[in-house]
């Protein structure tokens, strides 16, 4: 029932999708393939290193979080609903090769609605509202302009985030009041009970790299509390710079040195806990470094 009330929205929006071709040319075609970087693994390996040490630790953590429950709830949502893409019903629309096979929700409108609206609810002025709201518009936009997304998966992208800031806003701040009193062993209850049933709910690779994820970074904040290794924040001006240089500079190398290992086995091996070591690098690498370049400074 659900599957053809979908087919029949998506037959009316195709003519609209097909319509979008008499605008395309170089220049636009190339602007709107750019776009597809705000749905990438690297927008991330820039996003979280800029906002954890170029605002804060809390700021860091929370839009660490945030990005990747949004991650897997997409995911999940395209599991279960397991509709097409517009590319599927007429291949000449697409305009780039995508190797998902399930539209809804849309993952990129999902995305930049959730942080375009965190960044407008942080800053609170006309700027951030010029910023947040053109940053939404354009890359939802893309998504139906390049052929990859219906016009309802944009919206169903904008109703997901719409929960996900719930969770921002309501139950994040409910946690951080609730988790600290508990003991070690009730934490490490409720993270394995949590582990288990986003594994129960989908279990595939990527709720894998999305659980490396958070026990790498664990791993790495009880790394820089038990060695000493929390910064002072606020941090200074350079020490800002510095930590957003090697964030995200540690990050890509780790991820594009990967393509470089000649043995297939390995290089699948590593590719599969990279997010092991993305957590690491931001909790307990990058302290590491900075905690040292200020004690050679006092040196």
């Amino acid at each position: 029932m659900l599957e053809q009330i979908f087919e029949k929205i998506h037959l009316f929006e195709m003519p609209y999708i097909e319509a979008l071709q008499v605008i395309r040319g170089p220049y636009v075609d190339l602007f709107f393939r750019s776009m597809v970087f705000f749905d990438s693994i690297g927008f991330l390996l820039v996003l979280i290193p800029v906002v954890w040490f170029g605002f804060s630790k809390q700021s860091g953590l929370r839009i660490f979080y945030i990005t990747l429950l949004s991650v897997w709830f997409n995911f999940f949502c395209k599991m279960v609903f397991e509709q097409p893409r517009p590319f599927h019903f007429n291949p000449h629309v697409a305009l780039v090769s995508l190797s998902s096979s399930w539209g809804f929700p849309s993952g990129a409108a999902q995305s930049c609605f959730l942080l375009g609206t965190i960044f407008i609810r942080t800053f609170r002025n006309w700027w951030a509202w010029v910023i947040g709201v053109t940053y939404i518009a354009i890359v939802s936009f893309s998504r139906v302009f390049l052929g990859v997304h219906f016009y309802t998966d944009v919206l169903g992208g904008w109703f997901c985030a719409g929960i996900l800031l719930l969770v921002y806003y309501r139950l994040f701040p409910w946690i951080k009041e609730t988790y600290p009193p508990l003991s070690k062993l009730q934490k490490l209850l409720i993270a394995g009970g949590v582990a288990v049933l986003a594994l129960v709910l989908s279990p595939t690779s990527v709720t894998v790299q999305v659980l490396l994820s958070c026990l790498g970074l664990n791993i790495g904040l009880w790394i820089a509390k038990t060695y000493h290794l929390e910064l002072r924040e606020p941090l200074r001006r350079w020490d800002r710079i510095l930590g957003i240089i090697l964030g995200i500079g540690g990050l890509f190398a780790l991820h594009y040195s990967l393509r470089y290992i000649p043995n297939l086995q390995w290089r699948e091996a590593i590719t599969t806990i990279f997010p092991l070591f993305f957590g690491l690098w931001l909790s307990s690498g990058v302290p590491y470094l900075l905690t040292k370049k200020i004690s050679w400074k006092k040196v």
